[in-house]
């Protein structure tokens, strides 16, 4: 019997060294200037805090002066999604209530670049705009921050300004607050790399009210892993922080993520580490690292009712095996996407004690989401143990298709279970028959006795967060 279930759903490493040599050789000259900086700004020096992958913490650069660079702020309202108004990090009260672009009507996403990125129209900055002013029932403000100058030094320097640009946004958040009589409740703060730190830093120098949601686009990870919460994006830096990990790893040479699970609610795509396409080894950091941003800004009802899900699972090989495919209880699944139309109106709910970790995949190109089912192939109690590979051939009454590599290797054994994942682009909404086919041994007749055709027991109809049993008759 199966159970069918439908889930919603070398160049690279010289070049590391070398930015490492690179930094680690700075430190000797950026010592002198730092003793200086530590009697004249206010920042708290991250040198002790951070001490994580080759040593980025134990030579970690203190906060600049926001007055040393200028930061340009982009207002866009539904009214004006290309014409914005642009102000500095100095700009006043008056200035705002005077001329910006701002609807105290409306929620405010600030969008919150990474390191050597800027505001670009054409960039996923300027897609994520869109995506929030140009729609139909648009329903927000956005701010868009370039505070490219500021990072495109050493890594350590970005990481320390990441605090600088935070207060930076605090300050900016009050002072709306003051002109538009707005809460910051109402600002959600949407962070690529380190500027998810900075949106954690922005909700940690707030004083009179909670930031309402951030969105972390797979967090940095050098320099941010392993340290004290209140050194990096945490939980406790907004009423709800949500995160998408697209290149997690446990050091620089292998990604530029991080494994922490530093929101309330967790998604790793793929595993959280490598995403498809993504396999070119002077490439694959940062097209993974990237791909998370094209995750927060992609629609997938553009497409199709994928409605995707992720799972919370122990691991990712237990995911992929199928052993995660209810959503019995309501922290076990949660969407994933929808990032500013359903998870603004979601609170943290009473009986979380810690972060949640959910698994999903998704496809290398649009669109990326995918059908997930969950296949759990029961022996009967009288068949005999043997080894081999099964393959599956569905036929539907919608369409049928071959599952070429949705397969299972083991040692079979009478009366035991076994599970795997199956994704496809497409659904199956209507499965009619299911053939097993046996594809071990050189004797046809052993192929044969090993196969077998699998009917529906009721209803062919595979809804989601539902079994339905194919047996043989």
């Amino acid at each position: 019997m199966i159970l069918f279930e439908k889930m919603f759903q070398n160049e690279r490493i010289l070049e590391i060294f070398l930015v490492i040599a690179i930094t680690t050789s700075n430190c000797l000259v950026e010592a002198k200037v730092d003793r200086m900086l530590r009697r004249i700004w206010l920042f708290q020096s991250i040198r002790n805090q951070r001490r994580s992958s080759f040593g980025f913490g134990s030579c970690a650069s203190l906060p600049e002066s926001p007055n040393s660079y200028v930061l340009q702020l982009f207002f866009f309202t539904c009214e004006n999604p290309l014409n914005p108004t642009i102000f500095n990090q100095n700009v006043t009260v008056d200035e705002l209530k005077r001329s910006a672009n701002f609807n105290p009507n409306r929620r405010t996403v600030l969008i919150v670049h990474g390191r050597n990125e800027h505001y670009d129209e054409f960039l996923w900055t300027g897609d994520m705009k869109d995506l929030l002013v140009t729609r139909d029932g648009c329903e927000y403000n956005v701010i868009s921050i370039d505070y490219y100058r500021m990072t495109d030094h050493s890594y350590s320097s970005g990481v320390a300004n990441t605090q600088v640009v935070g207060a930076v946004l605090a300050k900016l958040i009050e002072k709306l607050s003051q002109a538009f009589k707005v809460d910051a409740l109402d600002f959600i703060c949407a962070g690529h790399s380190l500027g998810s730190h900075v949106c954690g830093f922005t909700g940690q120098r707030l004083k009179s009210s909670q930031l309402g949601m951030i969105l972390g686009m797979d967090p940095a990870g050098p320099a941010f892993s392993n340290v004290h919460p209140r050194s990096r994006l945490s939980i406790d830096d907004a009423k709800l922080v949500v995160t998408i990990h697209t290149n997690a790893a446990d050091n620089v040479i292998e990604g530029y993520g991080s494994f922490e699970p530093m929101g309330h609610y967790n998604f790793f795509v793929n595993g959280g580490s490598t995403q498809p396409g993504c396999d070119k080894i002077t490439a694959k950091f940062v097209c993974s690292h990237q791909k998370s941003t094209q995750y927060a800004i992609y629609n997938e009802t553009l497409f199709d009712n994928y409605e995707s899900m992720g799972y919370r699972c122990p691991n990712y090989d237990d995911f992929e095996k199928g052993k995660c495919n209810r959503c019995e209880e309501p922290e076990d699944c949660a969407r994933f996407g929808y990032w500013f139309t359903y998870w603004p109106h979601q609170e943290v709910g009473p009986d979380f004690t810690e972060p949640l970790i959910y698994y999903v995949d998704a496809k290398e190109k649009l669109p990326y989401s995918l059908y997930h089912y969950s296949v759990i192939l029961s022996i009967d109690a009288e068949s005999p143990t043997f080894n081999g590979r099964l393959a599956l051939n569905l036929s539907g009454s919608i369409r049928s298709f071959y599952i070429e590599k949705h397969d299972l290797e083991a040692k079979f054994e009478a009366n035991q279970t076994y599970s795997f994942l199956m994704k496809e682009k497409k659904s199956s909404v209507d499965v009619k028959q299911i053939e097993v086919r046996y594809m071990n041994g050189f004797d046809q007749s052993t192929r044969d006795d090993l196969s077998s055709i699998l009917t529906p027991e009721q209803s062919s109809t595979i809804r989601s967060n539902q079994t339905t049993s194919f047996v043989y008759k």
